[in-house]
């Protein structure tokens, strides 16, 4: 006959009480934000259409186009642009720029961008 040991198998921990974006980096997190950062160094926004996008994202983000608390990257580029109006600076945004956008955003924790796809926090 087998006999079992007594007590749990398995470990304890605590959840952390931190919220998952305030969570220090895993390595394989790390690697994936430098090759990132890599592919995208020479391609930059400006802070002044970084805004006009932000502040027309700001407009939407409570709106149907976010009626379950995310939205799919081209309609939403659509809508931004047809937000914005016209005049300087005010040009339409372009798949990469929309993209450069939306990565800065989610960097600086105004939005969560993953797979094509936005969610507000």
């Amino acid at each position: 006959t087998s006999r079992t040991a007594p007590g749990p198998s398995s470990q304890v921990s605590a959840a952390s009480s931190r919220p998952a974006s305030q969570l220090p980096a895993t390595q394989t997190e790390s690697q994936g934000r430098s090759q990132t950062q890599t592919q995208t160094q020479g391609d930059t926004i400006t802070p002044a259409r970084l805004q006009v996008f932000q502040t027309a994202l700001g407009q939407l983000i409570d709106g149907p186009l976010f009626a379950n608390d995310a939205a799919d990257v081209d309609p939403l580029v659509a809508a931004v642009n047809a937000r914005i109006g016209s005049g300087t600076g005010r040009q339409p945004f372009g798949a990469d720029e929309a993209e450069l956008a939306l990565q800065a955003l989610s960097e600086r924790n105004k939005i969560m961008y993953s797979g094509g796809i936005v969610f507000k926090i």
